[in-house]
């Protein structure tokens, strides 16, 4: 299980293609879900992200989007690689400083054309960019709300404890019915509901929580993400955290026993959305 710990979406230039003249491209980033990048898709849209110098990306994030509804996306990133010689040796200028070239990684994914909109979460292999760019291919209406990047808190110990509820498993609406004296289900009516969850990591050593007090500090005045696996669906956007304070082991005090409570948005019915 990951937890994004930063966001530096908000800080690079976002640009889409092709541009829309009455959308504004810049509440892809805001962190506010109230704000939806909406466009139609012809064929294809791109969505790029420029950070201007070399950032540590390990994840990226996709919420209050249809495209796990589309046809495909390939996202592709952009960093730069040392020069090597025929023996796999660095090439240095004059000075000694290595000449590096700028790499093109893109990966496809083609798992999607499902019927509901989905968070969905990717933990990136090559981690050092300056930008990236997500192609979403297919038609119809295109919306998103939130494109989140940057680096991600690994959680020890697999980081869930028996009976951990899984966001992602369930949309978040729920139906109302009044029953009639057969007691079957009239007046039916649907309605968004809150998903809640706890996180309790037993056994984190001491010597960890620096970085768990790094990553709840950017959770707490942000929206973050959770990936359990590396199954993109698995995963969903988390706000209005609660982090409970470390309490000691009984045993050592060399073990500290960690806990956050969040809501968690993870997926809805396309007709809904």
């Amino acid at each position: 299980m990951i937890i994004s710990k930063s966001n530096f979406a908000s800080d690079a230039t976002v640009t889409i293609t092709p541009e829309s003249p009455i959308q504004d491209v810049s509440v892809i980033v805001d962190g506010d879900y109230s704000s939806v990048y909406s466009d139609a898709l012809q064929t294809s849209t791109t969505i790029k992200l420029d950070f201007g110098e070399l950032r540590t990306i390990e994840y990226l994030a996709i919420g209050g989007s249809n495209i796990t509804t589309k046809d495909r996306v390939v996202i592709s990133s952009e960093t730069y690689e040392p020069l090597l010689d025929s023996n796999g040796s660095p090439i240095t200028d004059s000075g000694g400083d290595p000449i590096e070239v700028l790499a093109i990684a893109p990966v496809e994914d083609a798992d999607l054309g499902l019927t509901e909109s989905r968070v969905i979460m990717y933990k990136l292999l090559t981690t050092e960019l300056t930008s990236i760019s997500i192609t979403i291919f297919g038609s119809g209406q295109l919306k998103v709300a939130e494109v989140a990047c940057g680096e991600i808190y690994t959680v020890p110990n697999g980081g869930e404890q028996s009976g951990y509820s899984r966001p992602w498993s369930v949309p978040n609406v729920m139906n109302r019915s009044a029953t009639n004296l057969q007691n079957a289900p009239i007046n039916l009516s649907y309605q968004s509901r809150v998903l809640k969850s706890t996180l309790t990591i037993d056994n984190l050593i001491r010597s960890n929580t620096a970085d768990w007090e790094a990553m709840t500090d950017f959770c707490a005045y942000n929206t973050f993400y959770i990936l359990e696996d590396d199954n993109k669906y698995h995963s969903y956007a988390c706000f209005n955290m609660e982090v409970k304070p470390l309490t000691a082991d009984a045993r050592t005090r060399e073990i500290n026993k960690a806990s956050l409570t969040f809501n968690a948005y993870a997926r809805e019915n396309e007709v809904i959305f």
